[in-house]
């Protein structure tokens, strides 16, 4: 745990001080006004994409071990020796960190950190951990990005912008002590760090519930908190579902809390189209942070792109940047996500010679170390059916009347329950528009986009591959939000508004309650389930040190003097039996296209 903490807090401050280099540089660039005063999650969150980013770009050219990390701090200090302004901002960042953290505030904010230290120090790793994570992970680590890879496993395709931040931090390249350095040291505390700085970011909002106009937002981030300690049991793993979908949830609350912030708010009368309608440099840095979340979408995308339609709240700054003709900034803006999602695509078409593995449909490159076309429609196929439950392959064509009522009864009943929790949010959602016809009541563009946009992530998720952990993060999000829709709308007091009917309050009241319980199931066999790992865990030996990848017994071939390690019958291997593959099938079926292993590899024709 004692490792774990210091981990993050390096983590943290590093993201910090990048973050609050890189916003001053975006609104000089942008020419805007400042976004983020008193606050510290977005810096994080602007360091934390950075970091990502430029580790993707260093794998290209090289392995993500020593050199890259002391380049990464190099770039990360000297700005802020050099730059007197950047030190008084983190210098008033550190007096607010420091006024909470010795009050009632800080001392909750700790007790669960530690709690949150606890499960990322130890348990049971994520299954695709052992599948692929750790190992690509350590490829990342020791090669970069080698050519064709996906052709010796094809999970090794599934590239992810996270997975090289995880690699800049597993520190396996300290002489003696790291796992590529003669020692056995190789830290995946990332997840947990960014589940720690979730729950700090929604806790802080919470707690200023009084203050807020509107309560969207908070109920926003009691999803992201659902989200957090309904997974605690995986935060030990370098998991791509967990780091994409806590980004996501992120964006989500991020997005609200800035309208909330503007001067007319989420809804509003006949007053508030002044100010709806008003350039006031308000509203304009209410342009800009949508721009910017709109980026950190594309970002989230490049973790894990079953996120990619979240991309589609680009609308609303895209149109207000239009109406506005701020075209200088929108062109800005589209460069910086450009250049933020680039070498994610690039590290796709060397690792597989696809765009964007396993989709087919775009198919732009005839590169030597490309995986076949049959290989990548059967992965995808396999997706899709172990999505719907089907696990079948041939029956990826089946009609939805067929496969549907399959997938239904594979569901456990807290999944059936998350999912009546969406029809019912649906319904929620429509009680809300009436009421608010009814009373006069406008809801502004922003929230009608982000709503129209949860249910568009929902809808791709289900038709893509409905794993109910795939989609979490809108299926929590979803009921919660529409319930403080209602309650904002219902509490909200116009000079044009209509007296209350006592009838959209009681249908309102059932709906929120019947929303409510659709959570219980959930929440309860999760918490269980984290109880579970407490007495089971509480008297292992991680209190220090955090527990180590998987150690296995694996079968080895030598192929052209490298010692390449085979999963057994379970089909899962080790960080540590570098290089490894999960399936001798594919090896065989797979060469070299030089003298050296990052020369890269080609299917056999």
């Amino acid at each position: 745990m004692l490792v774990v903490l210091i981990s993050w807090i390096y983590m943290s401050a590093i993201s910090l001080i990048l973050g609050i280099s890189l916003n001053a540089l975006l609104k000089k660039v942008l020419n805007i006004p400042e976004l983020y005063k008193d606050k510290i999650a977005p810096y994080i969150m602007i360091g934390f994409a950075a970091q990502t980013v430029y580790a993707q770009v260093f794998s290209l050219f090289a392995g993500v071990s020593a050199v890259c990390h002391v380049l990464l701090l190099i770039g990360t200090i000297l700005p802020l020796v050099i730059v007197k302004n950047f030190q008084r901002e983190l210098i008033d960042i550190i007096r607010q960190i420091r006024k909470i953290a010795i009050s009632y505030e800080g001392l909750f904010y700790l007790i669960f950190i530690l709690f949150i230290a606890f499960f990322t120090s130890r348990g049971t790793f994520h299954t695709d951990t052992g599948i692929y994570h750790a190992q690509a992970i350590h490829y990342i680590e020791v090669y970069g990005s080698v050519k064709g890879l996906a052709n010796i496993q094809q999970h090794l395709g599934y590239n992810s912008s996270y997975l090289p931040f995880c690699a800049l931090y597993t520190f396996s390249w300290i002489p003696k002590i790291g796992a590529n350095a003669g020692g056995s040291l190789a830290l995946h505390t990332a997840t947990g760090w960014i589940g720690a700085i979730g729950f700090i970011y929604s806790c802080y909002g919470l707690r200023r519930w009084n203050s807020h106009k509107s309560h969207m937002a908070d109920f926003a981030r009691i999803a992201f908190l659902i989200y957090i300690f309904t997974n605690l049991t995986g935060f030990m793993s370098p998991a791509t579902d967990y780091s994409a979908l806590m980004i996501c949830h992120y964006i989500l609350v991020a997005w609200l809390e800035a309208f909330e912030e503007a001067p007319c708010g989420l809804i509003f009368g006949k007053k508030g189209i002044d100010l709806y309608k008003a350039s006031s440099p308000a509203n304009t840095a209410l342009m800009y942070r949508t721009g910017m979340l709109s980026v950190f979408a594309l970002f989230a995308a490049s973790m894990k792109l079953s996120a990619a339609t979240l991309v589609l709240i680009v609308i609303y700054p895209l149109i207000e940047l239009v109406k506005n003709k701020k075209f200088r900034q929108l062109g800005l803006f589209i460069l910086i996500g450009f250049l933020a999602f680039l070498p994610f695509l690039i590290r796709n078409v060397i690792i597989s010679g696809w765009l964007l593995y396993p989709f087919a449909s775009i198919d732009l490159f005839n590169v030597e170390w490309k995986v076949p076309v049959q290989y990548l429609e059967n992965d995808s196929a396999q997706i899709t059916v172990w999505g719907r439950c089907l696990y079948d392959v041939t029956k990826l064509d089946d009609p939805i009347s067929e496969w549907l009522p399959i997938w239904w009864e594979g569901q456990a009943g807290y999944g059936q329950m998350l999912i009546y929790g969406i029809v019912l949010s649906v319904m929620m959602n429509i009680v809300c528009l009436l009421y608010a016809i009814r009373r006069r009541i406008r809801l502004h563009s922003g929230l009608v986009i982000y709503v129209i946009v949860l249910y568009i992530n929902i809808a791709f998720w289900f038709l893509s591959a409905p794993f109910i952990r795939y989609g979490l993060a809108f299926l929590l999000t979803a009921p919660l939000v529409a319930v403080g829709l209602f309650i904002d709308i219902l509490q909200y007091k116009g000079e044009d508004a209509l007296a209350n009917r006592y009838v959209w309050k009681v249908v309102g009241v059932i709906f929120s309650g019947c929303l409510l319980v659709c959570f219980c199931d959930h929440i309860n066999n999760y918490m269980k389930d984290d109880l579970s790992f407490v007495k089971q865990n509480i008297k292992s030996p991680y209190y220090i040190a955090q527990q180590p990848f998987d150690y296995r017994d694996e079968d080895s071939v030598d192929y052209n003097g490298y010692t390449i390690y085979i999963a057994g019958s379970d089909e899962v291997n080790s960080y540590y039996k570098f290089p490894g593959v999960c399936y001798r099938g594919m090896l065989e079926q797979s060469e070299m296209m030089g003298d050296k292993f990052e020369d890269g590899w080609k299917a056999i024709e």
